[in-house]
């Protein structure tokens, strides 16, 4: 195993240690490290992953296939008229996802190495390489959080329109405009988490109807052969993912009140909400539960600077900060030990 992973968070975490300090052109000097190793890095790689070759098999065959988005299938196909090869395409997603990730970062004044760092351990390795499309949408959401604010519903729409030409889970996207800047009492969201968290040992059978041969779902072109062949229907395990969510969770009902002041963090405390009910609801079916909680991932890039910064004490603080750097260095070790996830460039 190289720790190609595991060395990249630690020069992020590294850089956004001195970040704070440094005078505001040093700032930009760091913006733009972090920028062009994030697209080097994931617009260089070779077979990674596992659906690299599903997508260099879909490039092949220079087609227009309405599952892989129309969006994603313009590009594809314009690449091939072209003659340009598929890393080209691989490279144009890298720099569309991490320049949208930097405009973010850079509008919501974040620590950008920090805001790096975190999406790369918190699902981001998984995202850029695996869900090439998913993550363009989301990173499209993510860029109009700010119309939410602004009550802007023509310009919010439109733009997650766009996302949708990439991935149609972005529609779920559309309706929350009227949803996530809401602020709960704290008791009712902290019964809703825990209502949450306890379906997850009920494995309710809230999709088997769906699910069966005969059902609604799979009669969708792809879906079936998307659920039973590439993935097979198991249910999702009781792991160390579980506690940190749920530790996640009562860190946020303590600091509820601090953390809904501002609306990009309560965006991320709702976001949050909906990341848990969609991984403990849909338990029973592990691919389902785990992608539909990866629309709303991104709860973990926003929260966790402001979780920190909210906390008083400065020992709890310094626990805090131990307990998550070690959660986010078992989630890139995890991926670090996979055969398939074994960093190589596409030379």
């Amino acid at each position: 195993m190289t720790p190609y992973y595991i060395l990249l968070f630690i020069f992020l975490l590294l850089i956004a240690w001195i970040y704070e300090s440094s005078s505001d052109r040093d700032k930009h000097i760091y913006d733009c490290v972090c920028i062009v190793v994030f697209i080097l890095f994931f617009g260089l790689h070779g077979d990674v992953g596992d659906d690299w070759s599903a997508y260099k098999e879909f490039y092949d065959k220079c087609s227009w296939a309405a599952t892989f988005g129309l969006g994603f299938s313009f590009v594809n196909l314009l690449s091939g008229c072209l003659s340009f090869s598929f890393q080209f395409i691989i490279l144009v997603c890298s720099v569309a996802t991490n320049l949208l990730l930097y405009r973010f970062a850079n509008k919501n004044k974040l620590n950008v190495p920090l805001f790096f760092a975190l999406f790369f351990a918190f699902d981001g390795v998984v995202n850029e390489i695996n869900f090439i499309r998913n993550i363009i949408s989301l990173v499209i959401f993510l860029n109009t959080i700010e119309y939410i604010e602004q009550r802007n519903v023509k310009r919010y729409m439109l733009i997650n329109l766009v996302g949708i030409l990439f991935h149609y889970s972005s529609l779920i996207y559309l309706p929350l405009y009227w949803l996530l800047d809401k602020r709960l009492s704290v008791k009712a969201y902290s019964i809703v988490l825990v209502t949450v968290f306890f379906l997850f040992f009920l494995r309710l059978p809230l999709l088997t109807i769906f699910l069966t041969d005969s059902g609604p779902i799979l009669n969708i072109p792809h879906f079936g052969e998307y659920i039973y062949t590439d993935s097979p229907c198991y249910p999702l395990q009781l792991t160390y993912g579980y506690v940190e969510h749920l530790l996640t969770g009562i860190m946020i009902c303590i600091l509820y009140d601090k953390l809904t002041a501002v609306l990009l963090q309560r965006v991320a405390v709702n976001a949050f909400m909906l990341y848990c009910l969609c991984y403990c609801l849909f338990s029973n079916y592990a691919i389902i539960a785990t992608r539909l909680a990866n629309l709303f991932v991104f709860c973990h890039w926003i929260l966790w600077p402001h979780i920190l910064s909210s906390i008083s004490l400065r020992r709890v603080r310094i626990g805090v900060c131990v307990w998550v750097f070690i959660s986010m260095m078992l989630r890139l070790l995890s991926i670090s030990l996979l055969p398939q996830w074994e960093y190589k460039l596409f030379l």
